[in-house]
């Protein structure tokens, strides 16, 4: 019954905008394979998911030229200590940046203990870029064409795929994906180099940079949708 709904579900996604929502859809096909058959919390996020977006999601488009929309570029850094810096170039001429640290309460949920007994997220880090431009400057770039560029090849295939292996970065992407179908964004992730992206100063705290500088938040609701995909409610 997984295996079957996983299908249907992933040709669903295909007729939405962006094919958003294809992360979501790992629980169902885990679930295909495991030798269990009880409830979890991926399986219930995941219905959540649906549940909210089959309906009101936006439905796949074909544009005639993507020539004629206007173009927004932006760039995102994470780095080891928790900074996030992004920064988005819109069409009408403004250029702003913000720089946060990623709270301990987040960071707590989402990180893997290594060897060492030290926590690792950098994939996490860099992944919640494309999430924190939506979530902070989306008003500016709503209906176009949207170029975001990363240097971190881990996150940037989550991004281009929809899904991740990692639990945590599943759920990012979910989010992110979602923000794109809601704001209309015809959306293109590539990577840069790690010394050509203008923000990396911007993470570890070099505040100076052509932007207008803005204070930036974490996202509204996704602590909580963590949680609960995690199961640590």
């Amino acid at each position: 019954f997984a295996g079957r709904l996983f299908c249907r579900m992933m040709f669903a996604s295909s007729q939405y905008f962006m094919r958003f929502g294809r992360c979501m859809l790992r629980a169902h096909s885990r679930r295909q394979h495991e030798k269990r058959s009880g409830w979890n919390t991926q399986l219930d996020e995941a219905c959540k998911f649906w549940l909210r977006n089959v309906v009101t999601g936006r439905p796949r488009e074909i544009p005639i030229s993507l020539a004629q929309l206007p173009v927004a570029v932006s760039y995102s850094d994470g780095e080891g200590t928790g900074g996030v810096g992004i920064a988005l170039w819109a069409p009408c001429g403004t250029i702003v940046g913000g720089r946060m640290v990623v709270p301990d309460e987040i960071r707590d949920i989402w990180s893997r203990a290594e060897a060492t007994g030290d926590t690792y997220d950098i994939y996490e880090l860099e992944a919640i870029g494309p999430a924190l431009v939506l979530s902070n400057f989306g008003h500016l770039i709503r209906n176009m064409a949207w170029f975001h560029f990363i240097d971190n090849q881990c996150a940037l295939s989550s991004l281009i795929k929809g899904s991740s292996s990692v639990l945590s970065a599943d759920c990012i992407t979910a989010y992110t994906s979602e923000q794109v179908s809601k704001l209309g964004l015809w959306a293109w992730y590539d990577r840069v180099d790690t010394k050509s992206n203008p923000v990396d100063g911007l993470s570890r705290g070099i505040l100076s940079g052509e932007w207008l500088l803005q204070e930036i938040s974490f996202l509204d609701d996704f602590l909580h949708r963590l949680r609960s995909y995690l199961g640590k409610v």
